[in-house]
């Protein structure tokens, strides 16, 4: 132990947060190698589009001349054919794939940020060796290794900006703190979290403002003209400069600069309202039946489940429980018992502001682990400062029976190592699995090809295939909706150099087989079911 603290002392700050990076990334690259992760929720495919679309050098695509068959979930096609979602996971997986050749690489480069980014956080109340206690926990982290970290939707990215909020607004607070450093870690991780979890991130920027504000109204002397000039000039700069270009990004996609992509999806397709008090809307005409039932059904559900008021308290309950389980494994979460033996008052306004903003995700109709990554570096502190309670609560006890706080710590990290086993050998089943085997089978055979896809009445609306590349004519393989009649040749002869099948989607197993062109009977009947959608 005293080996562990000289040498954080002895490290450069820099030196232990790369190393701490690295190591959180590292373990999350080992893990994906391990079992590499095939995208299956919706949300996941929606940000690989957005990913494409930036390395095909675009912000948007023009849509699709046919782009009633491929409609699904998450996605606009008008005015542009793009994602709904901000563009920040997007633009990590992009990058991933653009210096890596592998998308996944933007998210071990997230992981490794936040757990970086919250060593930088806690060292705002605490010491280095414990900081980086934190880190660790973040690299072996259940959660965020095997589900953020093995996923395309991600999480880790809004933790790192969360950090950074934190971490730089906490400096502020104090009128003697590093101002420019921390004005701009405050500004990008607020540009950050705009991009990504524009709602909660908001809450938390704007709370932390306030305790900004608040310390230094207490200040005795404020430098305010050096305030001035080292943070609110900078940060404002940076929040112009970020806003012009998210405002661009709109522009480019919806034809509004204040109007979002998500906006524009929810006027076309949404049915759920995003607050449990606002009224669903009804009034859409869906095309295709497994849309349809997507969204008046599976999740118009979570809506009306909170129309009572035991309903709302039953279901956040169980939302809560499944956050606070995810994020705090009974290891840590033992440490946050001894909060209250921490005599650290700052950070109580810190623990207070994480609340906040949980109470005020409860007015959302949705509230799931990844939209409350914001907070994930709040609960951090109230763990690791609980380990230090625990540890200053230790130090009355003879030497020997000094043994709860690093018994705490490696029993998280059995945990961590048994899930990691578990994952590595996961078995790669499922409809997510047989669609990339699918997929790179039709690849490998010369040729292009056009593949319709036929679900039966009873199809799981969660088991999507309709998903496609930024460039859709330039795809090896694309994915259609069965429209009928002349609307399926219309689409067979715009792609009349490829190879045409029929994916019955929902048989087992899976049946994939050429496409016979219906009669002129059909035909002659197609357009009037097209049109009645």
């Amino acid at each position: 132990m005293n080996a562990y603290r000289r040498l954080c002392r002895a490290l450069p700050a820099w030196v232990v947060l790369l190393v701490v990076g690295v190591l959180a990334g590292g373990v999350n690259a080992w893990l994906v190698a391990l079992n590499p992760p095939a995208p299956r929720v919706h949300d996941e495919f929606s940000y690989l589009l957005s990913a494409d679309t930036f390395l095909e050098g675009r912000l948007t695509n023009p849509t699709h001349a046919h782009w009633p068959h491929f409609e699904t979930m998450h996605v606009i096609h008008q005015p542009s054919y793009a994602s709904k979602y901000p563009p920040g996971q997007g633009l990590l997986l992009a990058a991933g794939k653009a210096l890596t050749g592998w998308s996944m690489a933007g998210v071990c480069f997230a992981t490794g940020l936040a757990a970086a980014a919250c060593v930088w956080m806690l060292r705002v109340w605490m010491p280095m060796r414990w900081a980086v206690v934190g880190g660790l926990l973040v690299a072996f982290h259940a959660g965020i290794q095997l589900q953020w970290g093995m996923s395309y939707w991600g999480g880790a990215l809004a933790m790192a900006a969360g950090a950074a909020v934190v971490g730089g607004a906490a400096r502020l607070a104090r009128p003697n703190g590093p101002l420019l450093t921390s004005a701009i870690a405050y500004a990008m991780g607020a540009l950050t979290l705009a991009v990504t979890r524009p709602f909660e991130g908001c809450l938390l920027v704007v709370g932390s403002a306030v305790i900004v504000a608040w310390g230094w109204l207490r200040a005795d002397q404020m430098p305010r003209r050096r305030a001035v000039t080292r943070v609110v000039a900078p940060a404002a700069f940076l929040g112009a400069a970020g806003g012009a270009g998210l405002l661009g990004y709109n522009a480019t996609v919806t034809g509004d600069p204040l109007r979002m992509p998500y906006q524009v999806h929810e006027q076309d397709y949404g049915a759920t309202p995003l607050f449990v008090w606002q009224a669903p809307t009804a009034d859409h005409e869906y095309r295709h039946d497994p849309l349809r039932r997507y969204h008046l059904a599976a999740s118009m559900w979570w809506h009306h489940q909170q129309q009572t008021f035991d309903g709302f308290v039953t279901l956040k309950a169980w939302l809560t429980r499944c956050s606070l389980e995810f994020f705090l494994p009974a290891p840590i979460a033992l440490a946050t018992l001894a909060i209250g033996w921490s005599r650290r008052r700052r950070l109580w306004p810190w623990l207070l502001l994480g609340i906040g903003v949980w109470g005020a995700s409860l007015g959302a109709v949705w509230m799931f682990p990844h939209y409350l990554a914001p907070i994930a570096p709040l609960l951090l502190l109230a763990v690791v400062a609980g380990l230090r309670s625990f540890r200053t609560l230790e130090r009355r006890l003879p030497s020997r029976r000094r043994w709860i706080t690093p018994s705490l710590v490696m029993l998280q990290t059995l945990i961590f190592a048994f899930a990691a086993y578990d994952r590595a050998k996961a078995p790669r089943e499922g409809w997510a699995y047989t669609r990339q085997a699918l997929t790179a089978e039709l690849v490998k055979m010369p040729g292009q090809d056009l593949v319709f896809v036929h679900y039966a009445p009873n199809h799981n609306v969660h088991d999507e295939w309709v998903y496609n590349r930024a460039d859709i004519d330039a795809a090896p393989v694309v994915w259609a909706r069965e429209l009928g009649g002349s609307a399926d040749e219309a689409l067979r002869d715009y792609f009349h150099d490829r190879r045409v099948w029929v994916l019955h989607a929902d048989e087992q197993p899976k049946r994939l087989v050429p496409y016979e062109a219906p009669s002129s009977g059909d035909i002659a009947g197609a357009p009037g079911e097209l049109a009645s959608g």
